[in-house]
């Protein structure tokens, strides 16, 4: 498989998997968060399928940063449970960021022009951004009690 092809097949699969994630907290604030990430991973797959079919290099900046602080700037409901399962889920979630940032990381090394260098590499730091958010969430999630609004994203 060509590996733009493994790229926009990871990042469908991102998508998928962030919209169902956000189905299983709707109504709450991480359901905007998880739609944002679905919304990124959309623009990354039409980005590499854009860059295979015709060499254009358009990449739109995310926002996503600015709405995740948005919402770990406010602490979780007093009460709230949240099931062991979804740490799970950010462990999943993680890994499949890390497998992005890798494999962007590993097109850029073998990229021949330094165009798709910079791309890839801009593709991986928009991956490390959401590994970020969704390790900052996991440590939210493994300890609600100390909840800092302290926690920077960027």
């Amino acid at each position: 498989m060509h590996p733009l092809d493994f790229a926009m097949a990871m990042e469908l699969e991102g998508k998928e998997f962030y919209l169902k994630q956000a189905q299983n907290v709707a109504g709450s604030q991480l359901e905007h968060l998880f739609r944002a990430l679905a919304d990124d991973e959309e623009k990354h797959y039409k980005f590499v399928k854009q860059m295979k079919e015709s060499g254009l290099y358009d990449l739109e900046e995310t926002t996503i940063l600015t709405m995740a602080d948005s919402i770990f700037a406010q602490p979780l409901a007093k009460g709230t449970k949240i099931p062991e399962s979804y740490l799970e889920i950010y462990d999943m979630a993680i890994e499949f960021e890390e497998k992005a940032i890798e494999l962007y990381r590993d097109l850029a090394a073998k990229a021949q022009k330094s165009k798709e260098k910079e791309v890839f590499m801009k593709l991986a730091k928009e991956e490390e951004t959401h590994k970020t958010i969704l390790s900052k969430l996991q440590e939210l999630l493994r300890r609600p009690e100390e909840w800092y609004p302290y926690l920077d994203l960027g």
